[in-house]
């Protein structure tokens, strides 16, 4: 349930502040698709993190790609 109110509240965040590049706002949806089980939209999200964070040079670039290695063995 808790995973669920974090989906509604984090897309909202992504639709408020969209036009901004913070690749941490995909990876804490992606996180929450994770833990509500749909691993492949989750996936989706952090490849979208790990894009962003490659363009704008975000520090948490490797991590993304872990988490998208991660999510495609799933």
């Amino acid at each position: 349930m808790i995973a669920v109110f974090a989906i509604v509240v984090l897309k909202r965040n992504l639709q408020a502040y969209g036009s901004n590049p913070f690749p941490p706002n995909y990876a804490w949806l992606g996180q929450a698709y994770k833990g509500n089980g749909n691993y492949k939209k989750a996936l989706e999200l952090y490849q979208q993190a790990y894009w962003l964070a490659d363009k704008t040079g975000y520090g948490e670039k490797q991590a993304y790609a872990d988490e998208v290695a991660n999510l495609k063995l799933q």
